[in-house]
């Protein structure tokens, strides 16, 4: 099997997430996603106006730890501060090769993402990871 290197800019489109805090929403049926990796990311449950949902079939991104959960549903995400996560949306994205795309990804971004040095969407954008290739 051949790999290539993919920058995931060119890869995928980044998208940072713009919901509230969770506190700021009454009770729902849209999942509010953070960078916890309990329950994929999901803390709750929220009612959102359309501009704070987030298209699902993507993959989430925690700035702090570089840990990646795929989500399949929209769902509102942690997006009001500087650790907001990012999603990825990448064309054919589906919940067998996102799997594979996570731990590419976090091999890399679990050894440089902290506090101090964010996995944001500029660092998230010039990653270079290797993919399986034709």
């Amino acid at each position: 099997m051949r790999y290539e290197k993919y920058e995931l800019g060119k890869l995928a489109t980044i998208k940072k997430v713009k919901g509230l805090p969770l506190d700021k929403y009454e009770t729902g049926n849209i999942p509010y996603v953070t960078g916890s990796q309990s329950n994929n990311g999901v803390v709750g449950y929220v009612t959102a106006p359309d501009d704070a949902i987030s298209d699902g079939n993507c993959i989430v991104v925690d700035p702090i730890k570089g840990l990646c959960m795929y989500q399949l549903d929209k769902f509102v995400g942690r997006g009001f501060s500087g650790a907001s996560i990012n999603a990825l949306y990448i064309k054919g994205l589906n919940e067998l090769n996102a799997m594979y795309i996570i731990a590419t990804i976090e091999k890399y971004s679990t050894k440089v993402a902290n506090y101090g040095n964010l996995f944001n969407s500029n660092r998230l954008s010039s990653a270079t990871i290797e993919l399986p290739t034709l």
